[in-house]
């Protein structure tokens, strides 16, 4: 067994319930191929990068009865291999209210199929995030220490959770809340946990922030390699918006 898992949270995308905050925007249909392109590049970029190699890869899918729909997304991201499919706890649809008993999960289950050192803790919200952040959470969970990289909008975009973390670091964290993050650190040093706070990255849950990322990326050639489906997603997003 590996040593490090890494764990990706993510609804499989539908139609008119995926990233519902940006339907009124975008539409349902460019907002459909927008929640899927993030979740495409996320499982294939990870899944075939040799530098996490070593790592065991968990996608913990909801809704807990979306298990073919997973195994699709990762057999068209060419990665099926790669990826161990695990469904939500209990039951349970990824809303904010499950969070604590869907994260406190699966933290558990890594532990039970042998995972003896870092966890890290990724969402399908930031396509872009870069392979070293989990490396340097691994590195850190190495050293009994947490990694957290906040978000643009108070949350958080990876966790990486050293050996010595209790599955209560998740109790009384404030979901979906400006104080996310703090709330997590503040639980984490609590438990005993020492924390270092990494870069911040752009969450793409709003049409704003959707706007914001495709400006800074076009920027760039760094997304073009890193998230291909994301960013034409996006571009064709903004323009249904335009339209």
């Amino acid at each position: 067994m590996s040593e490090d898992s890494l764990v990706l949270i993510a609804k499989c995308p539908r139609m008119g319930i995926s990233k519902t905050r940006l339907i009124a925007c975008f539409g349902e249909e460019a907002t459909f191929q927008l929640a899927r392109a993030m979740l495409l590049d996320l499982l294939r970029r990870f899944g075939s990068s040799a530098e996490l190699r070593s790592l065991r890869r968990v996608l913990v899918y909801a809704p807990p009865e979306a298990r073919d729909e997973a195994a699709k997304l990762v057999r068209e991201a060419g990665v099926e291999h790669e990826w161990v499919l695990t469904p939500v706890a209990g039951g349970t649809k990824l809303k904010d209210a499950d969070l604590t008993a869907i994260l406190k999960d699966a933290l558990e289950g890594t532990r039970e199929e042998g995972t003896t050192g870092t966890v890290v803790f990724v969402g399908m919200d930031t396509p872009h995030l870069p392979s070293f952040e989990i490396i340097e959470a691994c590195r850190k969970g190495a050293e009994d220490v947490a990694l957290v990289c906040p978000a643009n909008d108070g949350g958080y975009t990876l966790l990486g959770v050293p050996r010595n973390a209790p599955a209560k670091i998740f109790d009384g964290v404030l979901w979906s809340s400006p104080k996310t993050c703090e709330t997590q650190v503040t639980r984490l040093r609590e438990c005993g946990i020492s924390v270092m706070i990494g870069a911040t990255y752009e969450d793409l849950d709003t049409a704003e922030d959707v706007h914001s990322w495709h400006r800074t990326a076009t920027a760039t050639s760094a997304a073009a390699h890193i998230c291909p489906l994301t960013l034409e997603a996006a571009a064709a997003a903004l323009r249904a918006a335009r339209a």
